[in-house]
């Protein structure tokens, strides 16, 4: 999209009291963050020192915070005078190939800022979708991600109708994008012999709306696959799961875990294609979270190749 602040000075320049920089546009429907580097706990050296799952999903979390507290998509008025919470119902992390090569080595520190450019890209009665493209420092694309967001009354959990001030301006938003959302997913069939990882919820692993974070369910995931590629489950995976340059993550949540839940992560490699990886995860029976992953057409980076340790 066309941004709306490409006629501003450099975000760079603003605010020159603030590490973390941002502006949202007027109606709202857009905005910009500049994070003014990535942490050394962004990065895990036993992949290389690549970004770990549960870190990027911290880091979109932290850019929609900022976001959101400075009003983008009017949540904080709408938090503020309704008492409601927003839910997140699924997203989608689609990255490019130089993702892959984003390491500590030459990503982190105040010296790297990345740049993320955000927007209003659907909106129904009762949810809304927004975009979040991340840059690097050098301007290069590291990725798109996709945020399905639901607003529920904190008490019920229950949907509850965005206000009319919300479309005031959202015609004239959308006529300069194309909306884009996603659509609700069928909950996978798991087969008999997926691989599986038994979880206790801990109160480290929830937030403020006291159910299972989305950083931890990645960090699940994450460690269920690593763990049947260590055991020799998978054809294609042998070792760590973000040593391989991943492509996409389309993540659905479709129930909540809470502190002391047991659960069953469940992950398998795709029927027709042994490169790509289905999840899901079981609570009491029902699957309450279920991603797909996809990978580039490319090996597992040798330069950053550690074996797993046997246990």
């Amino acid at each position: 999209m066309e941004s709306k602040f490409s006629h501003l000075p450099d975000i760079k320049t603003i605010q020159p009291d603030r590490l973390i920089k941002y502006r949202v546009s007027e109606d709202k429907f857009s905005a910009e963050v500049l994070l003014p580097g990535l942490s050394y706990t962004d990065f895990d050296q036993k992949i290389g020192g690549k970004i770990h799952f549960p870190a990027l999903a911290k880091i979109c979390e932290s850019v929609r915070f900022v976001t959101f507290s400075k009003d983008f998509t009017y949540f904080a008025r709408r938090h503020r005078n309704t008492g409601a919470v927003l839910f997140v119902v699924s997203q989608m992390f689609s990255f490019t190939h130089a993702a892959h090569n984003l390491r500590g080595k030459n990503h982190y520190g105040i010296n790297k800022p990345q740049r993320f450019l955000c927007y209003l890209s659907h909106a129904g009665k009762t949810s809304y979708t927004t975009n979040m493209d991340w840059f690097d420092s050098d301007n290069c694309k590291i990725g798109s991600f996709m945020t399905k967001h639901v607003a529920a009354d904190v008490n019920t959990r229950r949907p509850v109708p965005l206000p009319d001030y919300f479309f005031k301006d959202i015609e004239s938003h959308f006529s300069h994008i194309k909306p884009q959302t996603m659509d609700k997913a069928d909950i996978p069939i798991i087969p008999s012999n997926a691989y599986q990882l038994n979880i206790r919820v801990l109160y480290s692993d929830c937030d403020d709306n006291y159910h299972v974070n989305q950083a931890t369910y990645l960090k699940w995931c994450s460690d269920a696959a690593s763990e049947g590629a260590e055991n020799g489950y998978f054809s294609y995976f042998k070792n760590f799961i973000e040593l391989y340059p991943v492509k996409d993550m389309k993540i659905y949540y479709s129930g909540e875990g809470l502190v002391k839940d047991e659960l069953v992560v469940h992950v398998w490699e795709c029927k027709k294609d042994a490169s790509c990886l289905e999840f899901a995860i079981l609570k009491q029976e029902n699957v309450i979270f279920h991603m797909g992953m996809t990978f580039y057409d490319s090996k597992i980076d040798k330069a950053t190749t550690k074996t797993v340790p046997k246990l």
